[in-house]
């Protein structure tokens, strides 16, 4: 129904009363379904004369017509967000439309909403008078544990949308302001960007038409040009955007099922889900798979605290993957640094609220989840590749005390056959917890200490943290009077340097890792600290930032918007400078306000930049507070986890959630950091933590040791065992951190992520695929005696480490045997993988011989990746200095073919292959024309070749395997 410009309409608000909107054109050539967001009939609203009455009924005859035509497009409209899958959405089948209420008038209740309730009171304690103030509807139904009992009536809109034009990157529109939101500044015109980013790429940005708004500064990837033949297509409503999949009804993306809202300080959007199972949107500890169940409410701000549930921790990571029943997938990422709420309802729906910046979405297609990785990481930058040695096994505690202790428990271990690649100082190692310093008495002779473990094949990382002491006399500490020199510090209101307090005796301050001068700041303190210790890594932590005090130092945050914004999100400490610095501090990249989640990773950026020049090596960096980008220059742990059993189990979906964010290298504190581990939790631990990418034993002051040798024979003999499984895999575990790099593949994978076609796989997030071919099954209950454990299996052959019997599933539960000392740990048919032969350190086992493991599938084919290198070099932009091998195996061929070449492999030696799933016996092996000595066990389906002892370019240059 097309109006001419410059009509006034008059708008029933809940409080009573008429209010003018006027239409100056912009809201012309709306249909009928528009009108319904518009007017709201009262019920109750009579004028008592003739006019006023005929302009009642005029007013009802206009409602029902349009609630008419409303109701039929409102079901069209519902229904292209149900898929094909019943049982994911009996929610959506569920749905009550708006009924008709009972009265004279018969006018629509627009308020008769079941399931589909978006909450438009997310403060805390709703009351009914301020809820209908804000022309919502009022229900008290149940205990409000996250069902809103003040929500949006159905069809409700803050803006009209504008039709979407072409431009050379995409689609470009508006949208009004038709009526204010209840939060203050609201902007009232905003620009609709729809960039065709790649054919699976699709990025809409919607901005402040009239003012620049803080954006997040990293470096992601943008285009300049349109993409062609895309996968998707972007239809525009009346009161939002949507994006489809090409030649299908379900949008990906829709946010036209709730009322954008676009104020100065809260922002909120909301999009339809095309089923429940939901994975993302961290760092949180929770279940791995988050949709579907309960109204749950994740929190987005950084902030130093012990891991638990509802809470928000160390990073933000606003990026979600959606899996259908068909195994298709799709992501969405909201590129938005500042404080932030994501709220997950029945029915499928997701909404994104956060309190500044602009909405900046992408939709990534997949349709594989690999394929939305792949996708995600090329915007976010892909995973750096780590130092091979940094794959090894690490030992650390906060406070050993001396460095005599420190070597002291390193050799205990080491004497006992444990694998250690890098022995870790926390703070205790400084002088009054002085960064860049050395304690000279309990520390004397670490810079000798470190040099030894170079010489023995081992690497040393101290731990960094931002805070600078402000306690020191002038002259006395050059990172202070360096930095106030360089003007690099963080500021207060009034431009003098931000002071709070961490681990200093006196006062601290940070540096200010946006400033353009931070980097030559940070290079002169780590060279600095690099001539007393010849550390080589970085281990970055307290650096959400955490502060002991609220704000600054004896005075708080000053109140104002900034640090007591108009909405509040659901923070833990109730304040966005609880333990931390004030948001209204100024950085050179702006307000810290804007900048908090931040911090961290531009931390890791500044460093991974300084740590290449000074070691002239690949760096290494684990940080502990982490945004999205973050992988593409360090890794990360999981923070001051407890020692408990319910922690052991929790760091499987904190892991791999971590891998969804494209930080592969992630690990969380083995044995637990907080409390008292014991010797069976800890056992069990080592177990687990062998195999998360990055494996570090570390614990607290107060504790009690848990390094394997203090904890007694049990737990030496396990970790043992299992870290020498690790060694040998390493070879492979470093490919799939090649394969992290080339295309965003997670290291630590979820079974839904390489089995998405199985729905059964879904919710499993206490067992894990270590890259595609490896699954881990821990044991994660206390005093665990039985002999087997029980896992699903997904459909195919599965091959244990330790037993010869292949495993057939057709995707069910099996019984798992479990081995002395160790863990199942099985392959999955139609992989083939390198190992190597184990030893103390990376530096020994990088001699020893390789062995080619094939592990055939039913049809009896199997395929794999190798690729390697020196493991150290300081990687240019275009890797060059690597060799990647392809191996395949089909019709009693295996073959090695070299795809790249650029290491040499002249002291490479080939010892083995071994190739598993060989139904039939064996009467020859060829090996690159060859004939060869073979042995072949029938009962155990295995043909090896042993004793190889190939060199160099004799198999690097390719293999090729025949047998009959």
């Amino acid at each position: 129904m097309a109006r001419e410009p410059g009509i006034r309409m008059k708008i029933f608000q809940k409080t009573g009363q008429f209010t003018d909107i006027v239409d100056d054109g912009r809201m012309a050539d709306q249909d009928n379904e528009d009108l319904q967001h518009l007017i709201l009939i009262p019920k109750n609203h009579m004028q008592g004369k003739c006019a006023k009455c005929l302009r009642l009924v005029f007013y009802s005859l206009v409602a029902v017509s349009v609630l008419s035509i409303g109701l039929i497009l409102s079901r069209e409209h519902f229904s292209s967000r149900i898929t094909e899958d019943s049982e994911l959405h009996t929610a959506w089948k569920k749905t009550q439309m708006p009924a008709f209420a009972s009265g004279k008038n018969k006018s629509p209740d627009l308020c008769q909403i079941s399931d589909l309730k978006f909450d438009c009171h997310p403060e805390p304690r709703a009351i009914e008078n301020v809820c209908v103030k804000r022309g919502c509807c009022w229900n008290p139904v149940g205990p409000q544990n996250g069902i809103p009992w003040c929500y949006f009536p159905y069809g409700f809109s803050y803006y009209a949308f504008n039709n979407l034009t072409s431009t050379k990157l995409g689609l470009q529109g508006s949208a009004v302001s038709v009526r204010p939101s209840v939060r203050p500044k609201d902007v009232k015109n905003l620009n609709i960007q729809v960039i065709y980013e790649t054919e699976d790429i699709v990025r809409i940005k919607i901005t402040d038409a009239q003012s620049p708004r803080f954006e997040v500064p990293l470096d992601y990837v943008t285009t300049e040009k349109k993409s062609q033949n895309q996968n998707y297509v972007v239809k525009q409503r009346r009161d939002g955007i949507q994006v489809f999949r090409k030649n299908t009804q379900f949008p990906l993306f829709d946010s036209t099922v709730a009322p954008l809202i676009y104020s100065d300080q809260f922002l909120q959007i909301t999009t339809s889900l095309v089923s429940s199972y939901l994975y993302g949107i961290g760092e949180t500890v929770e279940s791995l798979h988050k949709g579907g169940g309960d109204w749950k409410r994740y929190v987005l701000f950084n902030r130093d605290q012990i891991p638990g549930i509802n809470r928000n921790l160390y990073g933000s990571h606003p990026f979600y993957m959606v899996v259908d029943n068909k195994g298709n997938s799709y992501g969405v990422f909201l590129a938005n640094s500042n404080a932030m709420e994501v709220e997950v309802q029945p029915g499928n729906f997701l909404t994104f609220r956060t309190i500044g910046g602009i909405l900046d979405l992408r939709i990534f297609l997949g349709p594989k989840p690999s394929d939305v990785m792949n996708q995600y990481t090329a915007i976010i930058g892909r995973p750096a590749i780590p130092p091979y040695w940094s794959l090894g096994f690490h030992l650390c505690r906060f406070n050993y005390g001396t460095l005599n202790h420190t070597a002291e428990i390193l050799e205990n271990n080491l004497r006992a056959g444990i694998p250690i690649d890098v022995q870790w100082n926390d703070l205790d190692y400084m002088r009054n917890q002085d960064d860049f310093t050395v304690d000279p008495k309990k520390f004397a002779g670490l810079k000798d200490f470190v040099e030894d473990l170079h010489l023995r094949g081992m690497r040393y990382v101290p731990l960094i943290d931002p805070g600078i002491s402000a306690g020191e006399e002038v002259g006395k500490y050059r990172p202070y009077d360096e930095g106030l020199k360089m003007d690099i510090f963080i500021k207060n209101d009034e431009g003098h340097p931000f002071v709070g307090k961490v681990w200093n005796p006196k006062a601290t301050v940070w540096p200010d890792f946006s400033h353009p001068n931070i980097t030559s700041y940070w290079l002169n303190q780590l060279q600095d600290f690099r001539g007393k210790v010849s550390f080589d890594g970085a281990w970055i932590d307290m650096n959400e930032p955490s502060n002991f005090d609220d704000g600054e130092h004896n005075k708080g945050c000053a109140k104002n918007s900034l640090n007591n914004p108009p909405y509040l999100p659901q923070v833990t400490g109730g304040s966005l400078y609880s333990k931390t610095i004030c948001p209204s501090a100024l950085q050179a990249g702006g307000r810290h306000y804007d900048l908090h989640n931040l911090y961290g990773t531009q931390e890791t950026i500044v460093t991974y930049k300084v740590l290449g020049d000074l070691t002239n090596e690949r760096p290494f960096i684990i940080s502990r507070s982490t945004f999205p980008g973050q992988g593409r220059f360090g890794g990360h742990w999981t923070g001051d986890v407890v020692s408990s059993w319910e922690d052991l189990k929790q760091t499987i979906p904190q892991i791999l959630s971590f891998g969804l964010y494209g930080i592969p290298l992630v690990g969380a504190d083995i044995c637990g950091f907080n409390g008292n581990t014991t010797v069976d939790l800890c056992k069990r631990w080592m177990q687990l933590g062998a195999f998360y990418p990055f494996a570090r034993n570390h614990n607290t002051d107060d504790g009690i040791p848990q390094d394997p040798v203090s904890l007694g024979p049990e737990v030496t003999s396990a970790s043992k065992e299992v870290l020498t499984v690790r060694y040998s895999l390493l070879p492979y575990i470093y490919t799939m951190f090649f394969q992290a790099h080339l295309t965003g593949q997670p290291v630590a994978r979820a079974l839904f992520y390489e089995f998405p076609e199985d729905a059964s796989t879904f919710f499993i997030d206490n067992y894990f695929m270590l890259g595609s071919s490896v699954m881990v099954v821990p044991i994660l209950e206390e005093n665990y005696s039985k002999p087997t454990i029980e896992a699903y299996l997904p459909k195919g052959w599965w091959y244990q480490h330790y037993f010869a019997e292949i495993i057939e599933s057709l995707g069910e539960e099996r019984e798992l045997q479990i081995p002395e000392n160790s863990i199942p740990i099985l392959y999955r048919g139609g992989s083939i993988i390198m190992k190597q032969d184990p030893a103390l350190n990376t530096q020994l086992s990088r001699h020893n011989k390789f062995h080619i493991h094939v592990f055939l599938s039913k049809d009896s084919n199997a395929t794999g990746d190798f690729y390697w290198d020196d493991g150290v070099s300081n990687l240019p932009h275009t890797l060059v200095q690597y060799d990647h091998f392809v191996f395949k195996a089909e019709k009693n061929v295996f073959t090695m073919t070299k795809e790249f070449s650029g290491y040499d492999t002249a002291n490479m030696t080939l010892g083995s292959i071994e190739i598993r799933g060989v139904r039939f016996p064996v009467s020859s092996a060829v090996l690159n024309n060859v004939p060869y000595k073979f042995d072949y066990s029938k009962s155990e389906k295995t043909l090896k070749l042993d004793g190889l002892s190939l060199i160099g370019a004799s198999w690097t240059d390719g293999l090729a395997l025949k047998w009959s």
